[in-house]
C-alpha cells in the first residue's frame, strides 16, 4: 500500500530526497500544498483507497470526508503560504485581510481534523499575521 500511495506522491513531483534521510521535506511539503497539485493528490489517494476491499478500510462515506477535509486544508496552507513567502516591502493590506481570513479559516479546519495545535499552526495563528506587518512581507528571511 505504502509504495501506491509514494508512486500517486512521485506523479506529483512530491519525492523524498535521499540528502534528507529519505523523508519527505519543506519542498515536498510546498509541492503538496500547491493547490494545482493537491486537489489531484487527494483525488488520486481517494480513487486508491477506494480500490482496497471494504473491510480492510473505513467507509467510503469516510474517505469522501476526509480526503476533502484535506484538500482543503491543504488549499488554504498553499493561500497562506503564499503571502507569507511574500518578500519584504511587498505585502498590502489586501494580502493582511486575505491571510487573515484564512488564518481563522485554518483554525476551524485544524480543529475539525481533530489535531492538537502543535508549534506550526500555532506560529500560523498566534504570529504571523504581526510578523508580516512589521516588516510587509517575510518572504526575504525564508
Amino acid at each position: 500500500m505504502v509504495p501506491k500511495i509514494e508512486s500517486i506522491l512521485l506523479k506529483y513531483h512530491i519525492e523524498k530526497p535521499y540528502y534528507h534521510g529519505g523523508k519527505y521535506n519543506g519542498k515536498a511539503m510546498v509541492h503538496l500544498m500547491d493547490y494545482k497539485h493537491s486537489s489531484k493528490v487527494m483525488d488520486d489517494l481517494r480513487a486508491f483507497i477506494l480500490t482496497i476491499p471494504q473491510v480492510d478500510r473505513c467507509t467510503n462515506e469516510e474517505v469522501e470526508e476526509w480526503t476533502n477535509k484535506l484538500k482543503n486544508i491543504l488549499s488554504v496552507f498553499d493561500g497562506i503560504f503564499s503571502i507569507a513567502r511574500m518578500s519584504c516591502g511587498t505585502v498590502k493590506e489586501e494580502h493582511i485581510e486575505s491571510i487573515i481570513n484564512s488564518i481563522n479559516t485554518e483554525i476551524t479546519l485544524w480543529r475539525g481534523l481533530g489535531n492538537s495545535v502543535s508549534p506550526k499552526p500555532h506560529a500560523l495563528e498566534d504570529h504571523l499575521v504581526d510578523q508580516l506587518l512589521s516588516f510587509s512581507g517575510i518572504g526575504d528571511f525564508c
